[in-house]
């Protein structure tokens, strides 16, 4: 049994900003805007309930439950807002993956907070991942915040103090408290974005987000098992079952399946591919699965999908791994990234 840092908050917060969104409950599915009694209420993408699609910008509006005024900062940030408060508080469940842009809306709320001297207190919230791998990001983007690897294996309370120590800012963390059963981690994971609504979905995410930087290969957005499927309109299942088959990848079950997203890539498609399912998360190595099936598909010529000004989009997700496939060193790479990984854990713990 585990308590997140809602569980174990003893005090309002009346003149705080709160930055949260559908994942803020405590273990009896109360929420935090009714527990903490906000100023405003601070969310990125998707929106507090997660009824925006994604990478779309949204306008200010109210939460219907509380009255509470609701201020996007995707994909930017009114510093203005601060203004009007002493501090921050933080409760948003994290995956430990550094292209989920909730990190990086963290990144920069400390980073205004420390400008204008306002306190930020943290309730946190249990890393589902728990593992370091890669190295740092040389240029920031939205999906790529400088300072960490693309995993991580610490919670978002001691994210936020590394984000703080450039500035000195002082971070209170409100600490978890023991360890989340897997039916526990269900419930907390079951609204953390759109289309992470499952532990399997969150398991699978830093493995199928490469398949992001493809046009025309799905996650399966858009059907009941989102990053918990890859899907085309090619039937291509018996020839990447073979090729998964030949990784030799601990830890995860995988069969062929047909989908039909109703929304999102390929909706109202019918689709070709294979369904995923992780049964040990200690030995499954999703960055070799993803590094792996990002190379399949690239090979196969299957189309990148890029940003607006031209940069392939897979190069924000993970800067490198394409230069690296199409160099045929991605064995290499692979080793390379792990061993940055390894370093910056031995550095920050």
């Amino acid at each position: 049994m585990g308590n997140v840092g809602l569980d174990r908050v003893n005090r309002t917060f009346r003149n705080f900003a709160l930055f949260t969104n559908a994942s803020g409950i405590n273990s009896k599915l109360l929420r935090n805007i009714e527990i903490l009694d906000p100023a405003f209420i601070l969310t990125g993408e998707h929106g507090l309930y997660l009824e925006a699609d994604r990478g779309k910008s949204f306008s200010l509006m109210e939460d219907d439950f509380s009255g509470k005024p609701v201020y996007p900062i995707y994909p930017d940030i009114n510093e203005d807002l601060f203004d009007k408060v002493e501090g921050v508080v933080i409760d948003i469940q994290d995956v430990g993956v550094r292209c989920f842009t909730f990190i990086y809306n963290l990144k920069k709320i400390i980073e205004i907070a420390s400008r204008k001297s306002l306190k930020v207190v943290v309730l946190d919230r249990f890393n589902p991942i728990g593992r370091s791998f890669g190295s740092v990001c040389e240029k920031e983007s939205i999906v790529c915040p400088m300072g960490i690897p693309f995993l991580y294996p610490f919670s978002i309370g001691k994210l936020a103090r590394i984000f703080s120590k450039p500035f000195s800012l002082n971070v209170e963390v409100i600490e978890t408290e023991g360890a989340l059963t897997y039916e526990e981690m269900e419930k907390f994971l079951s609204n953390v974005s759109q289309n992470l609504n499952s532990y399997q979905s969150v398991l699978l995410y830093p493995a199928l987000v490469f398949l992001e930087g493809f046009q025309d290969v799905s996650v399966g957005r858009g059907t009941n098992k989102p990053f918990r499927m890859v899907l085309s309109k090619e039937n291509i299942a018996s020839v990447l079952e073979t090729f998964l088959k030949g990784l030799g990848i601990n830890g995860v079950y995988f069969n062929k399946t047909i989908s039909k997203p109703c929304f999102d890539t390929l909706a109202n498609e019918r689709l070709f591919g294979i369904e995923f399912f992780v049964y040990d998360k200690n030995v499954f190595n999703s960055v070799l699965l993803g590094f792996n099936l990002f190379k399949f598909f690239y090979e196969r010529g299957y189309k990148l999908s890029y940003d607006e000004s031209g940069t392939p989009f897979i190069e924000l997700i993970y800067p490198h791994l394409l230069e690296a496939v199409e160099s045929q060193s991605l064995f290499e790479f692979y080793n390379s990234e792990n061993e940055m990984g390894k370093a910056f854990l031995s550095k920050n713990f």
